[in-house]
């Protein structure tokens, strides 16, 4: 099958229940890029993220809020529900 035809199948299967660790997964992958871009090891400190999202996955993140803490060493961790999807990241700036 091409990529068009799963894609096609895909949006036909009917929206399960959000997964915490697919949402953190991504969450995670977000700050990581964050990191990235900014050529900060990926140990580097976090001192904010604001997350906005659907009321579901905003639920799901609150399930595992400690864990991503934690893995993505940030220290605050701010979770809105809203219409439009955004991660904000603000790195530690080191003195």
């Amino acid at each position: 099958p091409e990529g068009d035809d799963l894609r096609g199948a895909a949006a036909d299967v009917p929206a399960g229940p959000v997964s915490p660790f697919g949402v953190a997964s991504d969450l995670l992958v977000s700050i990581r890029r964050a990191k990235s871009d900014a050529k900060a090891s990926m140990r580097a400190p976090v001192d904010t993220v604001a997350v906005t999202d659907t009321a579901e996955r905003v639920a799901a993140l609150e399930l595992v809020a400690g864990d991503i803490r934690d893995a993505g060493r940030v220290t605050d961790l701010v979770l809105t529900v809203g219409a439009e999807a955004d991660v904000t990241v603000t790195l530690t700036t080191e003195v």
